[in-house]
């Protein structure tokens, strides 16, 4: 095992490159009084909140935790523990269930995590998922372990070992604020575009009606909510600056676009937006611009390539592990249309989120224009792994990032007919939708459906008319026992 003072160069860049991020808040962040609905639904949501860490999220948590706990990055440790957690883990759920449904969990074997598997080059045991949602976590981290420390000292406990409640719920809450501030970035972004009321109703609209609400309080670990936070950030102040460009912001923007790319690697192309809208629209010290915002974008990304030469030995790669990339023979109807997690099938909102980007071109050419091929782009990236239904996914998880996207595109709807009458069929409409999201996701999250098979539609609405009903209170009980973990 490496000594920490091997890893105290690249703890100096972590800091600093939080320190860059923060400057961000320049931004004013005076709630109007929309927003504040958008928190209330937040606040009453956390809820059903569920502080734990599983699935990819264990590969995402090791990296911070082995970090600042181990002071290396071997993750053997964290990837054994885990596996034991849900070995032991898996027999309570059953028993909690029996009750509601015959629930079975995602075998341990099939994980992403394994603490037997070969070493690098490095003899590092491989860890396959991005450094950001680490990075995003070190502030909730850290203040667990200063907690967590002080009441070890005072009470003799052993809580400060980077897998107690101190770290859970402050990294699992935190995954809920970058939800909270993204949904707020998008609603901002909506309405230089549409009314405050058309924004609201948009976004309450596809936080309920689509996968967010699950990845953002059942899932917390996971980084969809962490990704969807990233790609708002540096859309809202992209369109923010994009009238007075200047080297700092051009750096700053090609920092945020860095984020990104670290919380999902898929969103490289993010940087293609101010490119080329500077390429359309040319403007004084044009190519010094570039350069900064080439720069700051080089900076964002310098933590992985790190991560990635420690743990591998080479600066780039795909760590993909024994998927298969079938370039030539993408599965893109299967991803847009399958019963086994197709986008548009499970969340049908999202027919309208794209439908109206390409209507939104004839006024915003660039940014609409932009988010259809970036959508089409990312699309066809995620149809080409052998595992392109995502495995164990409530709808398909992996476009969820684009939610500001699909924000532009249901407003414009939502905005096309502003009589009274319309906003009631919009707000009927989306009940519904919501209404059928909320009891998939219970049927899903209950193991009432596969999580990784494709479904049945009859079944599934079967369930929703009958089973439900039936199950609410059993349901309920379940629920509130799972807030505290």
């Amino acid at each position: 095992m490496k000594s920490p003072k091997n890893y105290q160069p690249f703890g100096l860049l972590l800091i600093i490159y939080m320190s860059k991020m923060l400057m961000v808040n320049k931004m004013k962040f005076k709630l109007d009084t929309f927003e504040r609905y958008l928190i209330l639904i937040y606040l009453a949501l956390l809820l059903v909140w569920h502080p734990w860490i599983n699935s990819d999220g264990i590969s995402y948590y090791a990296q911070v935790r082995s970090f600042f706990i181990d002071h290396d990055l071997q993750y053997a440790n964290e990837f054994a523990h885990y596996r034991s957690v849900f070995e032991k883990k898996n027999e309570i759920i059953l028993n909690q269930l029996g009750g509601i449904s015959q629930y079975h969990p995602a075998s341990v074997e099939e994980s992403i995590f394994s603490p037997a598997e070969e070493k690098t080059l490095t003899g590092h045991t491989p860890n396959r998922v991005s450094i950001g949602p680490a990075i995003l976590w070190t502030p909730f981290f850290l203040a667990g372990h200063i907690l967590a420390s002080l009441v070890d000292t005072f009470f003799q406990t052993e809580f400060a070992d980077g897998y107690s409640l101190f770290y859970v719920i402050p990294v699992t809450w935190g995954t809920t604020i970058y939800g909270l501030l993204g949904l707020i970035l998008t609603f901002r972004l909506c309405r230089y575009f549409f009314s405050s009321k058309t924004a609201l109703l948009a976004i309450i609209a596809l936080w309920f009606s689509t996968p967010l609400i699950y990845y953002m309080y059942l899932v917390p670990s996971m980084a969809h909510t962490l990704a969807f936070f990233t790609i708002a950030l540096f859309i809202y102040f992209w369109w923010k600056w994009r009238t007075a460009y200047s080297a700092p912001r051009m750096f700053l923007l090609g920092l945020m676009a860095g984020l990104v790319v670290l919380v999902r690697w898929q969103n490289l192309f993010i940087i293609g937006l101010p490119l080329v809208d500077m390429g359309i629209n040319r403007t004084e010290n044009h190519v010094k611009k570039i350069i900064f915002l080439l720069s700051g974008f080089g900076t964002g990304c310098l933590p992985q390539i790190i991560i990635w030469k420690i743990i591998y030995g080479t600066f780039v790669l795909i760590p993909i592990g024994k998927e298969t990339m079938n370039w030539t023979s993408p599965r893109i109807l299967s991803v847009l249309f399958s019963s086994q997690h197709g986008f548009f099938l499970w969340n049908p909102i999202y027919l309208f989120c794209i439908t109206g980007l390409f209507f939104l071109v004839k006024k915003q050419k660039l940014l609409a224009g932009f988010s259809l091929v970036f959508f089409l782009l990312e699309v066809y990236i995620n149809s080409v792994p052998t595992n392109w239904y995502c495995g164990s996914s409530f709808g398909y998880r992996r476009l969820l990032d684009l939610l500001p996207f699909y924000a532009l595109g249901l407003g414009y709807w939502v905005d096309k007919n502003t009589h009274q009458k319309a906003d009631y069929a919009w707000i009927l409409l989306f009940t519904l939708l919501s209404l059928w999201n909320m009891g998939f996701m219970v049927q899903f999250a209950l193991g009432k459906i596969s999580h990784t098979d494709p479904v049945n539609f009859y079944e599934v609405t079967m369930n929703q008319i009958f089973w439900l009903p039936a199950k609410l209170s059993h349901i309920l009980s379940y629920l509130a026992g799972r807030l505290i973990p």
